[in-house]
């Protein structure tokens, strides 16, 4: 049944994959590696395995979807994550930069859909290169961002509203963005207890599925099931220099 699949040749029984599959996508938050261990009964590492496989398929149904709204938010945060000895605050080293693109319902409301982006510093192009191919613009469309040049692209192509935000304004533009950024930042330091770089990219896919996924209810079975199905194989060795490949370019370039 999971020949041909990115879930080829495992060394779990079809049992303990389906539990870690569906506790994996319906938590709310996120499941950490030694809480999937406790649960199927292999060891830490095991668990790390199927935890990038699993946020792999959620990246590949990430990468079907774009962004379609007449109103969007738009900002780059700064993840922190594991880096002993480093030093602290913007444009440290435990940093790293993370585009993030809301759909909303309208100006300064609950949205409805989230894009993230991990960026090789906080450069205009590789924004402007994202955002074009991964949300609908034109002039009708309006866009909120922070003051910041990353986005003054923008203007020529939609409504663009690059203003500093106020926030001692309790309603202060970008509020959903601010509180949606909270959340992601809580559940990597509070479920992961922080995270490498590397591995930054697939916790990004899984906090965007989760994001945008989080009214699918019963139907979620279906959803892997088609998710496994278009996957391919891909063994640890194989995720693993890829990842590799991700840190070389953007941690030490």
């Amino acid at each position: 049944m999971l020949g041909g699949t990115i879930l080829d040749n495992s060394n779990l029984t079809f049992l303990q994959i389906l539990i870690a599959l569906y506790l994996f996508f319906t938590v709310n938050r996120g499941l950490s590696a030694p809480d999937l261990a406790n649960n199927i009964d292999v060891s830490v590492k095991t668990a790390r395995r199927y935890l990038r496989k699993f946020r792999i398929l959620m990246a590949e149904s990430n990468n079907e979807k774009s962004l379609e709204s007449m109103f969007y938010e738009a900002d780059i945060i700064e993840v922190g994550g594991r880096n002993p000895g480093g030093k602290t605050g913007k444009g440290s080293e435990n940093k790293q930069q993370v585009l993030m693109v809301l759909s909303t319902d309208g100006d300064n409301e609950y949205p409805r859909h989230m894009k993230l982006h991990v960026l090789p510093g906080h450069k205009a192009s590789p924004v402007r290169n994202f955002m074009f191919k991964h949300m609908a613009m034109d002039k009708d469309r309006k866009v909120s961002t922070d003051n910041d040049k990353c986005f003054m692209w923008m203007k020529d192509y939609v409504n663009l509203e690059n203003s500093r935000v106020d926030y001692r304004d309790r309603n202060h533009k970008m509020k959903w963005l601010n509180i949606v950024a909270s959340n992601f930042e809580n559940n990597i330091k509070n479920i992961y207890k922080g995270v490498c770089k590397r591995d930054l990219p697939l916790l990004l896919a899984e906090q965007e599925y989760r994001f945008n996924h989080r009214y699918t209810g019963k139907h979620f079975m279906e959803k892997i099931s088609k998710y496994i199905r278009k996957s391919v194989p891909m063994t640890n060795q194989a995720i693993g220099n890829a990842l590799g490949r991700y840190e070389a370019r953007f941690v030490h370039a």
